[in-house]
């Protein structure tokens, strides 16, 4: 039929793809969509991680700042003489060890004096850059620097900038423990780049993966835009390019968008772990607030009376040892030994069950005992000293009234102190672990205690633990630190587990949308597809009909009656003798083809089969241009494919031979009845010849030529 049917297209899928501005449009759509989620990512992941680091230093600040001994503070006077005074100089050694401990750059402190802010203890050494003389007036302070002693409540200022200066500052501010006024501040402070670089670092992922997907996006829009300048088979291949990048991308958002939830779900249980370290520790402050108060009962107890007895000191104390984390109750006198030299033997004890071999032990002959009772007989405040027999602590208070001048005594285990204060508070079900260490003045951590079955004071994964908190206590004398850190139920009953659901449902998605691009960005390929194979299976079909038309001498014809050009196939140039190049198609040319005598009537007969729109079937005769005459039946139906527009598709036999054939049989039937007309009436005696015939070979003894039944069959004929 290609012959025929004019010159073949080609197959394209321009009908069933979208113009190409809207291509153009949706994928600058797609590009700015894309850019603005992975900004939007990159903004919310820096602004979480912000707030989070937020959070944690306006945690951090609070704790210190409850650590802070109140009655301590309340004896600093925030001048040069400060310098003097133990309070000063106690509060400072504890900022510095724990700021060593924790790797913080500048732990101060500042008060509110004559409308100035002067700055207090500090963990700077006096030759740092950063460190300031106490009385040292802030010449250049922010606004919201007064807020602390305004509300009483923390604050977080920066970024700004001072005489020290860029700087991040997070304030909290140590309360008079009577009258609940702000007595001072505690700051921290942090450099602008740090504080830049922990938000910077937050933004890493978000900007790798939205760089990522845009990389992706946009390889992808330049194949499909090229794909079609590569060889059919690569094309073909190419054509598998936007439900690759469909899947790349949303795999890439489904990891980011789980990474984010995941880091909003450890950011959140870390808040939770926070606050309950923070109430832990606050029971903790609260406990060894008790201890401070029982001891200063003790020596309000010693100086309001000359003399107390051991029954009334018994009495006394047996509400102190009460506590399960107090173990004893001691008076210790200061007295002199043989020799002359001061000594502080225990004389009284409680409860005397399980410390009979305390008493009357001088305490002047442990080195680190005898230290600290010269420290508490100087300062007049309480220190903590460790027992070299005993793993408890000895807390030691002066009395320097006469005759009773000497120290008072509290003996406390540090592992009763750390699991029976859990118990006590509403945390006993929190699943937290505690160590407790003291931080030495170089920040080094020494465990005195842990509630972990399996910890003993040598082991060093405490400090490795993946979430952990460590919390300051400033008790007399001494920096302690607590170390909290889950177990394993903790993380049972608070699982990060919402970024698996948010994998699992990007997934779906990814597979939905890859599905669903790949069926629409290659549904002109599929049609293409099918559009070529039934291409192919039709001209496959055309060839076997023009095997089968050929085969049988059809020619095939198609005429344009609005046009009047006519279009046949290649049987027909075979059955009218000529090249396609000597026919011009019009329908003149195909008129000089027929036969003198037949050209009016065929004129008629196409004509009144247009006009009446029937079907066309009638034989004429062509002459050839070798001269030869050929006989031409043709079949065909009027069609209008279009409004306006009329043509006649058909078909034309070569009948010649056939009509040849048919002439020969006219020719044999006229023979024929002429010798009928010549012999009839001549049948009587050709029966009488057949009998006479017969006799002769009888008579000649030879047998007859004609059967009588043949003889007979011939009377009966002619009857």
């Amino acid at each position: 039929m290609k012959a025929w049917c004019g010159k073949e297209k080609s197959l394209t899928t321009d009908g069933y793809v979208w113009p190409s501005w809207i291509k153009t449009t949706g994928s600058i759509i797609l590009v700015l969509l894309l850019t603005a989620i992975g900004l939007w990512g990159v903004f919310e992941s820096g602004k979480r991680a912000e707030q989070h680091l937020r959070r944690k230093l306006l945690r951090e600040t609070i704790v210190i700042a409850d650590a802070i001994p109140s009655e301590e503070a309340a004896l600093l006077t925030f001048t040069e003489a400060d310098r003097e005074l133990p309070a000063f100089q106690r509060i400072s050694e504890q900022l510095k060890a724990y700021a060593q401990l924790k790797n913080l750059r500048c732990l101060y402190t500042m008060a509110l004096k004559d409308g100035q802010l002067v700055f207090g203890p500090e963990s700077m050494d006096a030759d740092d850059p950063l460190a300031s003389s106490p009385g040292t007036i802030y010449e250049n302070p922010h606004p919201s620097d007064y807020d602390a002693f305004k509300t009483a409540e923390p604050v977080i200022i920066g970024p700004c900038k001072d005489e020290y200066g860029p700087y991040y500052s997070i304030a909290a501010p140590v309360l008079h423990p009577d009258t609940g006024s702000v007595m001072m501040t505690v700051g921290i402070d942090i450099n602008p780049e740090q504080w830049k670089a922990v938000i910077e670092q937050s933004r890493q992922i978000p900007v790798i993966i939205l760089v990522t997907a845009l990389v992706t996006l946009l390889v992808t829009i330049l194949i499909a835009r090229v794909r079609r300048q590569f060889p059919e088979k690569r094309a073909h291949t190419l054509h598998y390019s936007e439900a690759i990048a469909c899947a790349t991308i949303m795999i890439i958002l489904t990891i980011g968008v789980s990474m984010l939830i995941h880091q909003m779900d450890k950011n959140n249980r870390d808040e939770l772990f926070a606050l309950t370290t923070n109430l832990k520790t606050k029971a903790y402050n609260v406990e060894l607030q008790r201890i401070r108060d029982e001891l200063q009962s003790l020596v309000v107890f010693y100086e309001s009376s000359d003399y107390i007895s051991p029954a009334e000191f018994s009495d006394f104390s047996l509400g102190i040892v009460r506590s399960p984390v107090i173990t004893g109750c001691a008076w210790v006198p200061k007295t002199a030994d043989s020799t002359g030299s001061e000594a502080y033997c225990i004389q009284y004890i409680e409860p005397m069950e399980g410390n009979e071999a305390l008493k009357g032990q001088n305490l002047q002959e442990d080195e680190h005992l005898r230290a600290s009772i010269y420290t508490s007989q100087q300062s007049g405040l309480p220190i903590a000293a460790p027992s070299a027999e005993k793993h408890e602590l000895y807390l030691f208070m002066p009395i320097h009234k006469q005759p009773q001048e000497g120290v008072v005594t509290l003996m406390i285990d540090p592992l009763r102190l750390v699991t029976k204060v859990g118990l006590q508070s509403s945390l006993q079900s929190s699943y937290l672990s505690t160590t407790l260490m003291e931080v030495n003045p170089d920040g080094k951590a020494a465990i005195l205690a842990c509630n972990r079955t399996a910890c003993t004071h040598e082991c060093p994964s405490v400090l490795s633990e993946n979430l952990h908190a460590i919390s300051p206590l400033f008790a007399f004398g001494k920096t302690y630190a607590l170390l909290i850190s889950p177990e394993h139920e903790w993380y049972a009953l608070h699982p990060l587990g919402n970024h698996s659901v948010a994998m699992f449902c990007g997934i779906i998605l990814s597979l939905i949308g890859t599905g669903t691009t790949f069926t629409l960005a290659n549904r002109p390929v599929l049609l293409e597809s099918l559009l070529r194979k039934g291409n192919e299976t039709l001209i496959r079909s055309e060839e076997r009909f023009e095997l089968a038309v050929a085969a049988a001498g059809i020619g095939v014809w198609e005429w344009d009656i609005t046009k009047q050009h006519i279009i046949w196939d290649r049987q027909m140039f075979r059955m009218y003798g000529i090249s396609p190049d000597r026919f011009d198609g019009s329908h003149e040319a195909w008129i000089r083809f027929l036969h003198p005598d037949d050209k009016q009537r065929v004129r008629e007969e196409s004509m009144a089969a247009i006009e009446n729109e029937t079907r066309m079937d009638f034989t004429f005769r062509i002459c050839r241009n070798d001269g030869r005459i050929r006989h031409i039946r043709t079949v065909g139906m009027v069609s209008h494919p279009e409004p306006g527009q009329s043509r006649m598709i058909g078909v034309n036999l070569d009948v010649t031979e056939s009509r040849t054939k048919e002439e020969q049989i006219l020719t044999q039937l006229d023979e024929l009845n002429r010798w009928q007309s010549v012999t009839m009436n001549r049948e009587d005696r050709i029966i009488a010849l057949k009998r006479e015939v017969n006799q002769l070979l009888k008579s000649l003894n030879e047998s007859p030529r004609y059967s009588i039944e043949l003889i007979n069959a011939d009377d009966e004929i002619e009857e």
